[in-house]
């Protein structure tokens, strides 16, 4: 293969992985709940109970690596302590076999 056509490969492969695949049907269940779980899994990791889900409000399905599994990027609303509702960034990755790890968890 040439120079130039791996270049290109490395630049098709770099959208895939950075642009990621959008969820039209956030309301879907498996999507409310994967952010209901990242939630739940973010206040079981840091050892609080400071956050109440909402909802997800859009979600994209990055598909780059096929070995390890889907890594959705969820965008969710949880209201805090003081009762005020903000948006949060979910990583969570899906593996092969359906165990689930959450990647990064931060206000969007």
């Amino acid at each position: 293969m040439s120079t130039r056509a791996l270049r290109l490969l490395a630049v098709v492969v770099l959208l895939v992985v950075v642009v990621g695949n959008p969820i039209k049907d956030v309301r879907n269940p498996y999507i409310q709940e994967l952010g209901g779980w990242a939630v739940s899994e973010y206040l079981r990791q840091s050892h609080s109970d400071g956050l109440l889900y909402g909802q997800v409000t859009s979600c994209e399905q990055y598909n780059a690596y096929k070995l390890t599994g889907v890594n959705y990027n969820l965008v969710l609303d949880a209201m805090d302590t003081t009762a005020t509702v903000k948006n949060y960034r979910a990583i969570v990755l899906i593996k092969r076999r359906g165990t689930r790890v959450l990647k990064s968890f931060q206000l969007a």
